[in-house]
């Protein structure tokens, strides 16, 4: 199999990893890391498009060619993406443009986390916008996703969770149970995007520092004194550590009035 497509197969658990990366280098984690739970799957259902031969031929010349055998596979596997494309069918060509040479490149070192890049990417600019101004409901089913996404991945081991916190890029594809959870990332964000009202506000700075007030309070257990230190520096902590404080606050946002939940996910959907 083509190694840039085999590396597109990895982006098929995906999506902090632009955000933890670059838009939210320098932010909270909760930023860092709920940002991250959506474009993921995309080029999942890209594993075995090249072909030797004419086929492999036409893959690297041919767009309408290529994108037909990327589109073909990625509905195959992922279905909901269909229903993500549905939402505005000139997404699609966006997709098309900036994935199309990154499969066909020469030098696949860093092909899944560009790959990563350019579909949260699109995901940020066309997607979230719209999505979270959805009904509380869909927006709270949406970020729901959260603690099992990262207690999915802890299963396969601490280290792997931890890595995933701080970086997005899932290393373990396929796994049924992270890719059943990433589907409903997906569906739950289409319900938002559907549901959205333009006169719904966002969340203001100043309004957020209440909603992250209350959000230290409900940590279980309690975070200490030695704990908001290494959430200040978690990229310095061992992975198990990250894993361990990352789940923590999105359980903590769990328990948060529903009110306050979605103001918290719509403030990390526009983040």
């Amino acid at each position: 199999m083509d190694d840039g497509l085999k590396a597109l197969s990895t982006v098929a658990i995906v999506c902090v990893g632009i955000l933890v990366g670059k838009w939210t280098k320098d932010r909270p984690t909760w930023v860092r890391v709920a940002l991250g739970v959506v474009a993921a799957m995309f080029a999942g259902g890209a594993i075995g498009l090249a072909r030797p031969g004419l086929q492999q031929l036409m893959f690297n010349y041919s767009d309408d060619y290529a994108w037909s055998r990327a589109r073909s596979a990625i509905f195959s596997k992922f279905p909901v993406l269909a229903d993500v494309f549905a939402l505005d069918p000139s997404m699609e060509a966006d997709f098309k443009t900036a994935l199309l040479p990154l499969m066909r490149q020469a030098d696949k070192t860093n092909t899944t986390e560009a790959v990563t890049a350019a579909t949260a990417s699109i995901y940020k600019k066309r997607v979230f916008p719209i999505a979270a101004r959805g009904t509380d409901d869909a927006i709270n089913a949406w970020g729901a996703n959260t603690v099992p996404l990262l207690k999915a991945i802890a299963a396969i081991s601490p280290d792997a969770c931890g890595d995933y916190a701080m970086t997005g890029v899932n290393r373990y594809s396929p796994n049924p149970k992270v890719d059943t959870i990433l589907t409903d990332v997906n569906r739950t964000l289409v319900v938002a995007y559907k549901t959205s009202n333009p006169r719904t506000n966002l969340p203001t700075a100043a309004e957020m520092e209440p909603i992250y007030a209350e959000l230290r309070k409900r940590a279980q257990p309690p975070f200490s004194n030695a704990d908001l230190v290494a959430l200040d520096q978690l990229e310095k902590q061992p992975k198990s550590k990250q894993c361990e404080l990352t789940t923590r606050i999105f359980a903590a946002v769990d328990r948060l009035p529903s009110t306050m939940r979605a103001a918290f996910y719509r403030s990390i959907m526009v983040e």
